[in-house]
C-alpha cells in the first residue's frame, strides 16, 4: 500500500500548481454561483462543493503527507 500512495503522492506533488489552478477555478466558480453573479440551475453549485472537498482535502491529508515525504527523500538524499 505504501508503494501506490508513495506514486499518487508524488504525482499530486509533481502538478501541484495544476492542482491548485483547477482548486482555485472551482472555489472562484462556486462563490459566483452561490452569490448569484452567474444565474445557473441549483445542480451547478456541485462546482462550490468540490473546491471545499479539494481544499480541505489538500490541507488536511495531503500536504502534511507531502511535507512528509519531501523530509524523506531530503533525508534520503542525505544519508546516500
Amino acid at each position: 500500500m505504501v508503494g501506490p500512495m508513495r506514486r499518487l503522492f508524488r504525482l499530486i506533488d509533481r502538478h501541484r500548481r495544476l492542482f491548485a489552478i483547477l482548486g482555485w477555478a472551482c472555489f472562484a466558480l462556486g462563490c459566483a454561483i452561490h452569490a448569484r453573479f452567474i444565474d445557473l440551475p441549483d445542480w451547478a453549485a456541485i462546482p462550490f462543493w468540490v473546491g471545499v472537498g479539494a481544499t480541505l482535502a489538500r490541507w488536511a491529508v495531503i500536504e502534511p503527507v507531502r511535507q512528509r515525504l519531501a523530509q524523506d527523500a531530503a533525508a534520503e538524499a542525505r544519508h546516500g
